[in-house]
């Protein structure tokens, strides 16, 4: 842009554009993705929670769900 003019080119414009297409391409099969993980996780915990609790009404003892970072 030349010195005194306000706004942007349709050249700009178009650019911007591009990169952030480009950036959303990427980054929304991830999301996605991490939805599905997400929801696996959730029904994983649930089943070792119910299994637990089948296990202790069963056996009259106590079990306990540890949750860590690594799985």
């Amino acid at each position: 842009m030349k010195l005194g003019q306000a706004g942007l080119t349709i050249a700009e414009l178009l650019i911007a554009v591009i990169i952030f297409g480009t950036m959303s391409m990427i980054a929304i099969p991830k999301l996605n993705r991490s939805q599905v993980n997400l929801t696996i996780s959730n029904q994983d915990l649930l089943a070792d929670i119910r299994m637990a609790r089948a296990n202790s009404v069963g056996r009259s003892s106590h079990y306990r769900v540890t949750l860590s970072t690594t799985s």
